[in-house]
């Protein structure tokens, strides 16, 4: 990793307008997701599809586990939800890398998750 840290909404927005560059940077974040999954060090991974599905596979102890839910982009966050009856969950996104490595998600509370990038088909 280079060290550099991006926030891609945060580059977007110096590039260009405010309502331009949300759009530039969900789109930007949205490719990065649909085509890498995201490795949490080897407890857990997840893969965003291109159609809104979110699979999560958790390995943590003795059982493994796989989740699916549902997940878009709403101004510059990721929304996930696990079930329809449930409300969308949304975390901020920081890529960090140049091309991005690692991902983070930061929820409403702070609480930050960090993952490593891995383009599909590397597994």
């Amino acid at each position: 990793m280079t060290g550099s840290r991006i926030t891609i909404w945060a580059l977007a927005c110096v590039l260009a307008g405010p309502a331009l560059a949300q759009g530039e940077a969900q789109g930007a974040i949205r490719a990065v997701l649909v085509a890498h999954d995201i490795d949490y060090d080897g407890v857990a991974w997840e893969r965003h599809e291109d159609n809104g599905m979110l699979l999560v596979r958790s390995s943590e102890g003795p059982f493994a586990r796989t989740s699916l839910g549902e997940w878009h982009m709403e101004g510059g966050a990721r929304c996930l939800r696990w079930t329809r009856a449930m409300d969308w969950e949304c975390y901020g996104v920081t890529l960090d890398g140049d091309p991005p490595e690692e991902i983070r998600f930061e929820d409403a509370a702070g609480n930050v998750s960090i993952g490593l990038l891995v383009p599909r088909g590397a597994e």
